[in-house]
This record gives C-alpha cells, structure tokens and sequence, in this order.
C-alpha cells in the first residue's frame, strides 16, 4: 500500500517542485506512464501469488455448502438470463458506473478543491 502511495504521488511531487514547462510535461507523463506500468505488474504479481498459494482456503465452507443442498437438481434446470439481458444488464452498468465516474472527477472535484483550499497538482497530474 505504501508503494502504491509513493508511486502515484511521485508524478505530482516531481512537476510541483521543478516547475513547468513542455519538456517537463513530456517527462511527467513518461514517469506516470512508468508508475502505471509497476502498479500493474505489482497487481499481476499479487494476483498470481494469491491464486496459487490460497487456492484450498475455501475448499473447506464450499464442501460443506455442496453437502447441504437439497435442491441441486431443481437449481440446474432454472430458468437463467439471456445473452441479450446479460448484455443489456452491463451495458446499463456500465452506464450507471460511467455517470458516476463523471460526477466524481468533473463536477465534484473543483467542489472539493474550493472546499479543502487545495492545489491542481496535488489533484491532476
């Protein structure tokens, strides 16, 4: 967690300190770009190591559930969603999601920077 906090706060901290310019720009995105891409292969590692040394924590509470159910062969045949209502069903998802993901950082982040008096580059890197 520490890791992840130092590398996404880097960018910020770099291009407040030097000052800004366009080669700055340039290098600020290049070291953002590079914090992404550790952030991403630290997640692959972890999710790797997650599946392959806990994949029997839960083996146990899932036999136990498999033995209680009583009505296995009644829950195969049930009726189950279309492709087309799985599909509509994410897409309406993905729609909530997307309004919310605009509301958060184009409407309600210059609230939040009047509010707690902060500054663009502690917020938009």
């Amino acid at each position: 967690m520490l890791t992840a906090a130092i590398i996404t706060t880097t960018p910020s901290i770099f291009s407040t300190s030097i000052g800004s310019g366009e080669s700055l720009s340039k290098e600020v995105l290049e070291l953002s770009r590079g914090s992404a891409i550790v952030l991403l292969a630290a997640f692959i590692c972890f999710v790797v190591y997650q599946t392959a040394t806990h994949d029997g924590l839960f083996e146990e509470a899932l036999e136990f559930d498999e033995k209680s159910n009583t009505n296995a062969s009644r829950e195969f045949w049930r009726p189950k969603l279309t492709m087309i209502e799985a599909l509509v069903g994410m897409v309406i998802a993905l729609g909530f999601v997307s309004a919310l993901a605009y509301f958060l950082v184009c409407i309600s982040t210059p609230m939040f920077i009047s509010f707690f008096h902060l500054f663009w580059t502690w917020v938009v890197s």
